[in-house]
């Protein structure tokens, strides 16, 4: 892991990621204090005074309120996808007292004693205000070596990271002579239909395209086109069809998987029908139609309007 001081506010975020998902893939232990070096240089726009001798009564206030009452008496913080994760380990947790906190809907359980478990999916979720500064300091960094025009890509359609990268190309846009262009999953009507182009869902065999979703027939089939040895065909073969209106769900304020579906085993869609050919073919159309936009929308501005992309 590396542990140089950081020189601009870029590398500030920059080890601060590295350190976290460092520390997050280590076996074993890790203390709090491990991350204690990394937050503090990172310039937190949530802990301005890291570095003070004074405490920073604002982010108290702000952590005090996504941690459960018990925490003083927490020693050990567990972290796993589920209750079956947990019991593994011989950890009892579906037993144990669920907790809350004022801030975060994160299921918390408690054994009444020292220890804490918390689900956690395997990933690290940024807040908005830090995926939106992540990306306007690492393009204001290239625009300082002379870029004007940047495509950043993104695969990622969950609400709030949409609405970070729109604020974000809003500050990177405003007063400045740069141009800011995302392909693949948009914060714009225009630049996401070639996400979900009527072409695209034709191309799938699931009967209801429009309900594929995470890990569904699409994800499944883009697996089994690059690397069909991380899916079990067996299993896969043998999966119900899970139809789930999401997008209802999301827009109502769900952000995990389980506030979209409790009864979801990780899969919204028919991932039983997914084939090799039906990504290579949804990919190389997507690809076009996403070309098309890009090469649109870094036109002169004048050419900047509300038509869709070409089909």
């Amino acid at each position: 892991m590396e542990r140089q001081k950081p020189d601009t506010e870029s590398n500030e975020i920059a080890l601060y990621l590295r350190t976290v998902y460092s520390l997050l893939r280590s076996s074993g232990e890790v203390r709090v204090r491990a991350f204690e070096e990394a937050h503090s240089f990172s310039n937190s726009s949530l802990h301005l005074g890291a570095r003070d001798s004074a405490p920073d009564i604002g982010a108290f206030g702000y952590a005090a309120g996504r941690l459960p009452e018990c925490m003083p008496r927490i020693e050990r913080v567990i972290l796993g996808q589920s209750d079956e994760t947990f019991a593994a380990f011989g950890l009892p947790t579906r037993s144990w007292q669920r907790v809350r906190t004022r801030g975060r809907r994160r299921l918390l359980r408690w054994d009444g004693a020292s220890t804490l478990a918390a689900e956690w999916s395997g990933t690290v979720s940024l807040s908005r205000p830090l995926v939106t500064r992540l990306i306007v300091e690492v393009v204001r960094a290239l625009a300082r070596h002379g870029f004007r025009r940047f495509v950043l890509v993104n695969y990622q359609a969950d609400p709030d990271h949409l609405r970070a990268m729109a604020a974000a190309r809003r500050a990177l846009e405003r007063g400045r002579r740069l141009r800011v262009v995302y392909a693949g999953f948009a914060p714009d009507r225009v630049a996401n239909a070639a996400m979900s182009n009527p072409r695209v869902l034709r191309l799938l065999r699931s009967p209801r395209p429009e309900s594929e979703w995470h890990s569904g027939e699409l994800e499944t089939a883009m697996m089994l086109s690059v690397r069909p040895g991380l899916v079990r065909h067996s299993l896969a073969r043998k999966l119900p069809p899970a139809w789930v209106d999401f997008r209802a769900r999301l827009k109502r304020g769900a952000r995990r998987f389980r506030e979209i579906d409790r009864k979801t085993r990780g899969y919204f869609g028919w991932p039983a029908v997914a084939r090799a050919e039906t990504a290579t073919q949804i990919m190389k159309l997507r690809g076009r139609l996403i070309a098309a936009e890009v090469i649109r929308a870094l036109g002169p501005r004048g050419r900047r309007s509300r038509k869709r992309p070409t089909r």
